[in-house]
């Protein structure tokens, strides 16, 4: 196809997705889709526009598709890990979910992952659920991300319940930060059924031993009540962390286990 558009506005960014192959060629560096794509997000190639976030982005992926049509699903990843930092600017992540879409790489695992993640940092947690419905396949990421989302929103409920879609998959197996999401679930929703069942997980897939995992069994024990079988495994922890010693102590103090609490702070302080 020809290279100059009649539209102008094409025209125009076609001539700024130019401007970057020749600033690439001055600097004997190869011009690849993603070097362009990273200079586009972080130089004034956008014409004054808010510099790194996908809506403007994406203005320029458009003629870099045409001068580079068989480059690979990669690009997106770049592009929306690029602008998904800090606050993600109203409906940036659906303009590139669109985007992806549009050009057939919905599909690709790496991409809606990456996608996935973007919605849950920028809140759009409807969204976020919505693709990983759609995902035909999902790895351990996948689960993590929308577990974790909806968690860190309050909404436990539905993330023990994707915790358990997860089990009863037997497609993937939860690793410790998916079980560290689930724990802290049922820590701060005070549901101890599960997480007597996610305890009995951790033994038989030989989790017990993962710090995080370890920090987690204890404070939702303790946020549960049960005070005997938190101080039990906080006692078995091997090297304990200041993480480790807090959530004991904060747990005997929740539980008004005052004596408990201070006579541990003065253990820690023991410890070093």
């Amino acid at each position: 196809p020809p290279l100059i558009s009649g539209d102008p506005r094409i025209t125009l960014l076609m001539l700024r997705s130019l401007s970057l192959l020749l600033l690439h060629s001055s600097l004997h560096s190869r011009p690849t889709p993603s070097r362009l794509l990273t200079s586009a997000a972080s130089s004034g190639a956008l014409g004054g526009r808010a510099h790194g976030t996908v809506s403007a982005v994406l203005e320029i992926v458009g003629p870099i598709e045409l001068l580079f049509p068989a480059f690979e699903a990669r690009l997106y990843v770049r592009l929306v890990r690029r602008c998904a930092r800090g606050a993600l600017a109203a409906g940036a992540a659906a303009a590139a979910h669109a985007h992806i879409v549009k050009r057939g790489f919905a599909s690709d695992m790496l991409v809606s992952n990456v996608l996935l993640d973007s919605y849950a940092k920028g809140g759009s947690l409807a969204a976020g659920r919505q693709l990983f419905d759609e995902m035909p396949h999902r790895d351990v990421v996948s689960w993590c991300t929308v577990i974790s989302a909806h968690v860190s929103r309050g909404i436990f409920v539905e993330a023990i319940g994707l915790f358990k879609d997860l089990l009863s998959s037997d497609q993937v197996k939860p690793n410790r930060f998916v079980i560290s999401s689930v724990l802290n679930a049922c820590a701060r929703s005070g549901v101890m059924e599960l997480g007597l069942m996610v305890h009995a997980l951790v033994v038989k897939s030989g989790l017990g031993v993962d710090r995080f995992v370890e920090v987690g069994l204890v404070d939702m024990y303790a946020k549960c009540g049960n005070m005997g079988d938190a101080f039990r495994l906080f006692n078995k922890i091997p090297m304990k962390s200041s993480v480790a010693w807090n959530a004991m102590i904060y747990g005997f103090v929740e539980n008004s286990c005052f004596v408990e609490a201070a006579e541990l702070f003065q253990d820690m302080h023991k410890n070093n």
